[in-house]
């Protein structure tokens, strides 16, 4: 983990999974809007959907949630959804304090999101 934060990225065929580990501040926001923007920009054939798994996630800051917000605008041009899944009780309370729930779909875990689609 790359101070204090760290991205992984999966092609999973239906979607492309991004597991966010750590605390994404300043150099963080950075590197999870560059990645996502990746992400949405390659047009996959078969992902249709970005997953952030934030289940080791321990701070998002302000700008972390504009970038997914963002990604999702960015994603809805080309057929792409993002959703959340995993998150703990501090990101789920971040989500709904701020207003982002509204924007983003919620699942459990990514089992629960896999089973929903059909993936």
């Amino acid at each position: 983990m790359e101070d204090g934060y760290d991205i992984l990225v999966e092609d999973r065929g239906g979607y492309v999974l991004l597991v966010l580990s750590g605390a994404f501040a300043s150099t963080g926001f950075a590197k999870l809007r560059d990645t996502m923007t990746s992400v949405v920009e390659k047009k996959t054939k078969e992902a249709r959907c970005l997953v952030l798994d934030l289940a080791k996630t321990t701070l998002l800051t302000s700008s972390c949630l504009e970038a997914m917000y963002s990604a999702r605008k960015q994603g809805e041009t080309n057929n792409w959804s993002v959703v959340i899944t995993s998150a703990n009780e501090d990101m789920v309370e971040l989500f709904e304090l701020t207003g982002f729930d509204r924007f983003f779909p919620m699942y459990r875990d990514v089992d629960a999101f896999v089973a929903e689609k059909g993936l």
